[in-house]
Order: C-alpha cells, then structure tokens, then sequence
C-alpha cells in the first residue's frame, strides 16, 4: 500500500469525500465549492483530476464508466479498503500548522491609511460573509453522515 504524501493533501481531501459515498469528479469538485469541506479547504479540476488518477494507480479508489446519452463517459469513483486504511492513518498524523492567506487581515493590517467609512464597508460585509459560510456549515453538516 502507498500512503498517502501529506495528512491533508488533495488526494486525502477526495479520499475523504470518497468515504462518505461514490463520486465523479465533477461531484468532488462540487463539495469542495459548496460543501463543508469548502469552509477550510479549496482544490480545483486541475488538481483534483491528477490525484483521482494517482488514487487509482495507487488502488486506493476504483473507477468505474458510466454511460450518458449524447455525452462522455462519467468516470465514478470508489474508495477502496485500502484507501479507507489511507485516509485514516492521514487524519491520525500530527496536522500541519494552520496557514492563512487573508486579503482582509493584509487591508486591516493598513487600515490607518483608509477611510472609516471603506473600513466599516470591509467589516461588514466581512461578517455578512462570515454569517452566510457558517450556515453553509449548518446545512452541509445536517445532510451529514457523521455524528
């Protein structure tokens, strides 16, 4: 068995999304746009469709055709025990520190040279958002499998 590289690398995040039913790609990508795992982590077409394949070779998931009228083959994976084992010895390692990139901490890291006006727009709609993606939480957790 090949382990995977790093805890929470993007093969561990399709592992992980694996481990709660199949999935094509295009259903990975989606629970990491809207889903809770886009709350703290973010993987694009171009990065999710490598790991799969890399998942695959390394028998960690199993891909299966499925035929669409007028359109190509869907390709739906499967985790596989193997790739269970995988994903549980990744959230069993010893988790990275935390990085965060944030425009809004880099704004009010300045906010002296604005306007309180622009600084009290920042902060709102940062809570406005901040509000909306914890309900994004709450509902992607009700419709979770996981106590």
């Amino acid at each position: 068995m090949t382990a995977v590289e790093s805890a929470m690398d993007v093969k561990t995040l399709c592992l992980a999304i694996l481990s709660r039913g199949d999935a094509s790609g295009y259903e990975i990508r989606k629970e990491l746009a809207e889903g809770v795992f886009g709350v703290f982590y973010d993987a694009g077409y171009g990065s999710i469709y490598p790991a799969l394949s890399k998942l695959a070779s390394e028998k960690l998931v199993t891909v299966r055709e499925l035929e669409q009228d007028k359109r190509p083959d869907k390709k739906i994976y499967r985790i596989t025990p193997i790739g269970r084992l995988a994903l549980l010895n990744a959230l069993r390692a010893q988790p990275a520190p935390d990085k965060f990139r944030s425009d809004f901490m880099m704004i009010t890291l300045f906010a002296n040279l604005l306007p309180a006006r622009d600084i009290d727009a920042l902060v709102n709609a940062r809570i406005a958002d901040l509000r909306s993606r914890l309900e994004q939480c709450r509902e992607a957790l009700a419709h979770s499998p996981s106590p």
